[in-house]
């Protein structure tokens, strides 16, 4: 070519794409060699032999554009971004200048980060899930401190644990139970000064469908919604996405009525919290609330611990027979008007063996493998009542008739998970199925130590470990939960609620039908037409 050197053709890209395709065609050695040459260019450069675009000149040269950027290289950078500054390390301390009196103490440790609140160790109870065949991977529980750790810097938090992981059809949910402190809470600004106006601005818009959807809906009796740090609300619960565990979104306290209607619907998540939730029965908020009302829903139900862990007053009555002598417990009890107190197992003296003899599985601990039995293990939360809350209200005690039982019938605090309701499958070869499932983790025969994990069948997803030392009294525990977030339907179909009745029509039968006037009926009654102005001022004027 003129005017380039011998160096600068050898070393172009049609020079090195022609000599990549003649050693193609070298190594195939087709019988004819002149016509392998463009399908052996095509294979070089597309992978591919037929041409990447068909054409009427039977292919098309131009050069095909590979998108070389992953589909989620933005999350990747927004996520890397915030990630980066909760890493970035402390600003260094300002040393203090010469005339400055305090100072310091050299001993004091800059390096160690103390944190405003109590975080769970999260990568060390997924690493004890592991082991059993569940939980986080290590380096998804390593971002997952950090984005903890972030959280309890921005919010007033006491403690912060990891509750679950709950699957959505564009993202994933990280939940967080959390306490709140009330020495970290900011000052309440009074707000007498607002106007009407600004009062009115977070009043919703009644829309048709909201009317619709009031129709025929059959009235709920209004329970009230349970209290902040009471009830369903005693604990706070703060969201983020997955792709970005540095971002959390307090989530709203439940009501009883979204408990109510999240039990009546199955609908899957979608990842955004702002997305509204179009069901029948209609649910009242959003995704965010609906979210809300699902975590209450499995906490009652899944929240268990190995038995005799806790102690509680109160929650079973206690009745004697004629004789005086005590009779068993009932299964089930009136609910409760307020929750029987929780109160951690006290170690016993090893001298002491009638005080021994109750919790004598606890106190050696569970040596004989009792934790792969359900009455080894109870409910530590409570009964989710019908009425959505978890304590009876007033009304419901208050009742005209005291010798009907109006009051819902519950399991007693600290049930045995032997005692929930079977799962039954119409196309199993056994009819009930156990509610909870349980296994041990492999060890070696001399280790002392012995891991077992409890799997709730009603709820797929959620899993309690016990870590227990041979000789130890009691063991560590730690429920989580990672699934879709709905409840095992035990292999029916899921029918949503039928809608009510169409409005009734207006009755005909007393309607009186009259036949339509023509045009010459409304001609003969229409008044005569008024003469016109002009020709009355004419006719004055002649006179």
């Amino acid at each position: 070519m003129v005017g380039l050197t011998e160096d600068e053709v050898r070393g172009s890209a049609l020079w090195q794409h022609m000599k990549k395709v003649l050693l193609q065609v070298v190594q195939q050695q087709p019988s004819s060699a002149l016509d392998a040459i463009i399908p052996s260019s095509f294979v070089v450069q597309t992978g591919s032999a037929v041409p990447p675009h068909a054409t009427t000149i039977y292919a098309d040269h131009r050069p095909r554009v590979f998108n070389t950027v992953p589909a989620d290289a933005l999350e990747n950078l927004r996520w890397a971004s915030s990630f980066g500054k909760v890493l970035a390390p402390p600003k260094p301390r300002r040393k203090p200048a010469e005339e400055d009196e305090e100072a310091p103490p050299e001993d004091e440790d800059e390096d160690e980060e103390v944190l405003p609140a109590e975080v769970s160790d999260v990568v060390g109870e997924q690493a004890i899930f592991n082991s059993v065949g569940e939980g986080l991977q290590q380096e998804e529980a390593f971002r997952l401190v950090v984005g903890m750790k972030q959280l309890v810097k921005m919010e007033p938090l006491a403690t912060a644990r990891f509750w679950g992981k709950i699957f959505g059809a564009c993202a994933d949910y990280y939940i967080v139970e959390t306490k709140i402190d009330p020495e970290r809470l900011p000052e309440e600004e009074d707000d007498d000064g607002a106007t009407e106006d600004e009062e009115e601005e977070g009043v919703p818009i009644e829309t048709v469908a909201d009317v619709l959807y009031s129709y025929g809906a059959k009235r709920r009796v209004d329970t009230g919604v349970e209290p902040a740090g009471s009830g369903l609300n005693e604990w706070v619960y703060y969201a983020a996405l997955t792709t970005d565990p540095t971002s959390w979104v307090r989530l709203p306290d439940v009501t009883p009525n979204q408990v109510i209607a999240a039990r009546h619907i199955c609908r899957g998540f979608t990842g955004d919290l702002e997305s509204s939730v179009d069901t029948h029965p209609h649910f009242p908020g959003k995704e965010k609330n609906y979210l809300r009302a699902q975590i209450a829903r499995i906490s009652c139900a899944c929240r268990v611990a190995p038995r005799d862990m806790y102690t509680t007053e109160g929650a079973v009555p206690e009745e004697e027979d004629e004789d005086g002598n005590l009779l068993p417990p009932p299964e089930t009890v009136k609910a409760y008007t307020t929750l029987p107190p929780l109160n951690p197992q006290e170690v016993p003296d090893e001298e002491d063996g009638e005080a021994i003899e109750p919790v004598k599985s606890w106190f050696y601990g569970y040596r004989d493998d009792e934790l792969l039995q359900g009455k080894y293990w109870v409910h530590i939360a409570p009964t989710l009542l019908k009425t959505g809350r978890t304590v009876a209200t007033e009304s419901e005690e208050q009742q005209e008739d005291v010798e009907v039982d109006h009051s819902e019938r519950i399991h007693p605090f600290l049930c045995e998970v032997s005692r929930d309701n079977p799962l039954t499958y119409a196309s199993h070869s056994r009819s009930q199925l156990p509610a909870w499932s349980f296994r041990k983790a492999f060890y070696n025969e001399s280790s002392k130590t012995f891991t077992y994990v409890a799997r709730s069948g009603i709820w797929p997803g959620a899993f309690t470990y016990a870590v227990t030392e041979l000789g130890e009294p009691g063991s560590r525990y730690q429920s989580v939960y990672i699934g879709t977030g709905l409840k095992n339907l035990q292999g029916r179909n899921y029918a949503p609620r039928l809608p009510p009745r169409c409005l009734v029509e207006y009755p005909e039968t007393e309607l009186v039908l009259q036949r339509d006037g023509t045009a010459d009926d409304e001609l003969e009654y229409a008044p005569p037409p008024p003469k016109p102005e002009a020709f009355e001022e004419e006719e004055d004027e002649e006179a």
